[in-house]
């Protein structure tokens, strides 16, 4: 048992450290006080634990959320921040009343049906709307608060007048998180990147004395550093909580807002606890629709005491598991480390220049748009490209709930074109029968995102010993949407290998495994 809390304290810990520079940065681009982030991650580390039940998932502010939260602030204050994140706050609030509703109704257990095309789509748009954002902070301007068109055009203007200090300051930074993730020594990189970098940087603030305020000329320019271009994060407590303004909650702004942060928060953090279910050493197995209500309990005490929306954070919860967290005390003891830091050393904290945050946003924005998942999606087939490619151009010209709803168009669109049928859609026949340990569910119809809701709940009925087939002989398509469900069934039998029999006599729409497959007449 001690050795076990050991572990834990060691990951939450290290946890921590990847965790501090990311809750400030993205609370910053998203419109809020530097501290909102730290607010959430540590309700997030010490309360949802409790309620939840994925033993390994940090739960946190996350940088998918960050295009919703920092839209709602600049519309709903209508150019004033601070109104802007005190009804951004009401909006958060409603989102996880919203989101509770979703764990009573189990309407979580959908998100196998879910495209992971248009879902990997919206998080490459969402990398990178963070960086052409941040990119204005790392020249030394403050967060664009254009659309993404208007950001590109203006931004020919921030690259041709940067302000030198502040942009080798983000420049460094960015450089030095890329050199660090080349290097290839194990006992070299317990320390994460992020804090080493906010460490040298805190140190060139205090030697340049930032803080003070000070001019320099350059080429016949003359700059200004000031605190403008640091963290700001109040010592006083009674100014660090912020309460929600639900004047305009029932304006149609609001709600579109409050949809947006209930279905994107949902999406990814239901994925990231399946992806850290299926690395578990211990093959644990969470309830998604408990852990969903333990994220809205989360996110509606965040919203209560200014922070910002939390998800179960795929990085910082990989990193509890690869530093070999045991139990649901990894999460809390990052909670801990970040409440007692901040306590402690509030005063080195605002001397982090925030291009140098930006830089490490800049870093994240680049892992969610990176050229490897475009490949990735390629190899799956033209038709899963497509509707990569629409969803990620759909949501840089409109916004993320409309871009999402145009992908989901294309894909059924793309589903009719390659044969499918509205009736097949809705009403494929199945059937079950159990031979001694074997079960086979017999299929008709199309193996579709739909259809595979129905073949779940039948594998859901069949004891877990049983050896599963699916026979698909009867099928004209099997979507790739069906196959990856399949697949995230079969892990949370424990890896008990479900096969798919009958389906050789199909042609795939690419060599990848996965790969949509449609009958040859």
């Amino acid at each position: 048992m001690f050795k076990s809390y050991l572990s834990d304290v060691k990951s939450g810990f290290l946890v921590f450290l990847i965790a501090l520079p990311l809750s400030i940065g993205i609370s910053i681009a998203s419109g809020f006080p530097a501290i909102s982030g730290i607010i959430t991650a540590v309700i997030g580390g010490c309360i949802t634990p409790f309620l939840g039940s994925s033993k390994l998932t940090i739960k946190g502010p996350a940088a998918g959320l960050i295009t919703i939260v920092l839209a709602s602030t600049l519309e709903l204050g209508n150019g004033d921040l601070v109104l802007g994140y005190k009804r951004t706050l009401a909006v958060i609030f409603m989102a996880s009343i919203l989101q509770m509703i979703f764990s009573f109704t189990k309407i979580v257990n959908s998100s196998i049906s879910i495209s992971k095309s248009i879902v990997h789509g919206m998080m490459a748009a969402i990398g990178i709307i963070i960086i052409s954002k941040q990119v204005y902070v790392l020249f030394g301007y403050g967060a664009s608060k254009y659309n993404f068109t208007q950001t590109i055009i203006h931004l020919k203007d921030i690259l041709a007048n940067p302000n030198p200090v502040i942009f080798l300051i983000g420049f460094f930074a960015l450089f030095t998180i890329f050199l660090y993730n080349k290097i290839n020594l194990k006992y070299f990189k317990i320390i994460p990147a992020q804090i080493l970098i906010i460490a040298i940087v805190i140190l060139f603030s205090f030697y340049f004395h930032f803080s003070e305020g000070w001019s320099y000329s350059l080429f016949n320019h003359q700059y200004l550093i000031d605190k403008k271009y640091l963290v700001n994060i109040p010592n006083d407590l009674s100014n660090i909580i912020s309460f929600p303004d639900f004047s305009i909650i029932l304006n149609l702004s609001s709600i579109k807002y409050i949809a947006m942060l209930a279905i994107v928060g949902t999406i990814e953090s239901t994925l990231t606890v399946l992806a850290i279910d299926s690395i578990d050493p211990k093959k644990n197995r969470s309830d998604l629709n408990k852990d969903l209500f333990a994220l809205s309990c989360g996110n509606l005490i965040s919203s209560i005491l200014g922070g910002l929306p939390m998800i179960s954070e795929v990085v910082r919860s990989k990193a509890n598991v690869d530093n070999g967290a045991k139990s649901k005390y990894g999460n809390f003891f990052h909670g801990i480390f970040l409440l007692i830091f901040t306590i402690g050393f509030s005063k080195y904290l605002n001397m982090i220049p925030l291009s140098a945050l930006a830089a490490i946003l800049i870093y994240v924005g680049l892992r969610l748009a990176s050229v490897s998942e475009f490949y990735h999606i390629g190899s799956l087939g033209r038709d899963q490209l497509i509707i990569f490619l629409s969803t990620i151009l759909a949501i840089l010209l409109t916004d993320l709930l409309t871009g999402i709803f145009i992908g989901i168009v294309i894909k059924t669109f793309i589903y009719f074109i390659i044969g499918g049928n509205f009736k097949s859609i809705f009403l494929a026949k199945i059937s079950t029968k159990t031979f001694q340990n074997q079960s086979v569910i017999k299929m008709s119809g199309d193996a579709n995102y739909i259809s595979i809701l129905r073949i779940k709940n039948c594998i859901e009925k069949i004891p877990s010993p049983n050896s599963i087939k699916i026979d698909l002989k009867n099928c004209n398509i099997i979507d790739h949407t069906f196959l990856v469900g399949i697949n995230l069934i079969e892990k949370t039998r424990n890896n008990k290998k479900i096969e798919i029999t009958n389906s050789c006599e199909m042609r795939s729409l690419s060599n990848h495994e996965f790969s949509t497959k449609i009958k040859i007449s």
